[in-house]
């Protein structure tokens, strides 16, 4: 999914180990161990780069999460070119 400014964009998951990945000018990743039944809340941003941003993940407490969301807006599907 291409994430922008002010959106959110709801992954759904098979419980188990899950790598998150940023693409710019630099690859970051975040490795997860997903649990069944349970809700996490990455926040994706961008921070300075050489020539572009680089991406940027922190995983977030829900309460803070269930505020910030009140104020994106949801993303379209994926779809593959």
């Amino acid at each position: 999914v291409t994430m922008v400014n002010g959106g959110y964009y709801p992954y759904l998951s098979e419980p188990g180990k899950t790598t998150f990945k940023g693409e710019t000018e630099a690859i970051i990743s975040i490795d997860m161990d997903l649990e069944a039944d349970k809700v996490y809340y990455v926040w994706c941003s961008v921070q300075v780069g050489v020539w572009i941003g680089r991406p940027y993940f922190e995983l977030m407490e829900e309460s803070t999460a269930a505020t910030d969301i009140t104020t994106t807006k949801l993303l379209p599907p994926f779809t593959p070119e």
